[in-house]
């Protein structure tokens, strides 16, 4: 069953509007429908604007993308005040603002989206790009959000953009030959309440995440909440670090959020208390039994050797090879490995290796040579491709 919480989506949302040109205003991209109409729009733009690098015919710059059905209009003729000074216009009690140019449209306003998130830190866009599977997991609908009308409305769309909530393209002006210019802003009352929304949102779903019972949390499913936690945390972090800049708020003490690290030491713990029985059929001396027992206890569980919530069950099949005129015995091996939870027998993670086949003189050593090939495998892939899962797995 898909576990839903309540969060709110990073999203950079651009407004039209064009120095020396008219553009359609926040009002009237508004009245085109509904949000998620207009949500659903931006998205499938995105999948053209995002899967290159620059502007071609009937492509959807950033502003397009961001603002679904709104367009900006390009403007040739006078150099606009901003190209000089992105606060002509915008003062600076009000606004967040800087330029950006490039040889076409969507880089100049990709550039000046990026410059604008950067005047709230040097390493702003590489946190960011750390949130990223806190975002897509959210944006792909693995985990849902329910708010309030207004901020559904307003955070509706995921961008690749490694840009700020609030961030919006203001202004486009094509020089000519010596390119394309845009002023990105942040309108600073505007950003608070969006912000202040975000954390909000976030620490509700914190608090879902981790208000479980104390025998629910040594299980895979604990360990995947405290991971996500953490993710949760990372980004509240980040939007509590930008509220402050952008003037803080009086309900929300931006000092006292918890970061993610906070949340990894707790997760990190979880493992240790998760016992996993080891089932092996078709083993010789227990070697491929003690290679599985090494990685799963390298991954950081703690091994049993019954009465585990958690059961890794592993078949071995050791498959003869004949060759006609060939006095040699071959043989190969495969290797099924399901780790299970005993409660409802649902398989959580396989795992699956086959063997080159192996040959001897007697069928009993090219088997042997097979579990040595194996325990080799195992010792050499399962902890990784366990530790890989781990990394990825959402509360069920």
């Amino acid at each position: 069953m898909k576990w839903i919480v309540a969060v709110l989506i990073p999203v950079c949302l651009a407004v039209s509007g064009c120095a020396g040109a008219p553009g359609a205003s926040p009002a009237q991209a508004g009245s085109s429908g509904p949000a998620r109409s207009s949500s659903d729009r931006a998205l499938a733009g995105m999948d053209s604007a995002f899967s290159g690098s620059s502007a071609s015919p009937g492509r959807a710059s950033p502003a397009e993308v961001s603002a679904g059905a709104m367009q900006l209009v390009q403007s040739e003729g006078r150099k606009p005040s901003w190209v000089d000074d992105p606060y002509a216009g915008f003062p600076r009690s009000e606004y967040f603002a800087a330029v950006g140019s490039g040889g076409d449209r969507f880089s100049a306003e990709r550039n000046a989206l990026v410059a604008l998130t950067g005047l709230f830190g040097q390493n702003i866009q590489a946190e960011l790009r750390s949130l990223s599977f806190y975002t897509e997991t959210v944006s792909q609908g693995r985990v849902q959000f329910a708010e309030s009308a207004a901020l559904e409305e307003a955070i509706s769309t995921t961008t690749q953009l490694d840009t700020l909530v609030g961030a919006e393209i203001r202004g486009v002006w094509d020089s000519g030959r010596s390119g394309v210019f845009a002023v990105a802003v942040m309108e600073k009352a505007q950003s608070r309440g969006l912000y202040a929304g975000m954390i909000r949102a976030n620490n509700r779903l914190l608090d879902a995440l981790i208000s479980i019972p104390a025998q629910q949390r040594n299980s895979l499913d604990g360990y995947a909440r405290w991971r996500f936690a953490a993710l949760v945390a990372d980004a509240n972090v980040i939007y509590g670090r930008v509220l402050t800049m952008l003037g803080g708020d009086p309900g929300i003490d931006t000092s006292a959020l918890r970061g993610g690290n906070e949340y990894r030491l707790e997760m990190n713990a979880i493992p240790g208390n998760i016992p996993v029985t080891i089932r092996v059929s078709q083993d010789r001396s227990n070697r491929i039994q003690g290679a599985f027992t090494d990685a799963v206890s390298r991954a950081g569980f703690r091994t049993t050797g019954r009465g585990g919530r958690y059961l890794l069950d592993v078949t071995v099949s050791l498959d003869p090879i004949e060759y006609p005129n060939n006095a040699n015995k071959f043989c190969r091996g495969i290797v099924n490995a399901n780790l299970i939870d005993t409660r409802d027998n649902q398989v959580i993670y396989p795992f699956t290796l086959t063997t080159d086949r192996e040959g001897h003189v007697t069928l009993a050593e090219a088997e042997n040579r097979v579990i040595r090939t194996i325990v080799e495998r195992v010792a050499g892939t399962y902890a990784q491709g366990l530790s890989d899962f781990l990394s990825v797995l959402l509360p069920r």
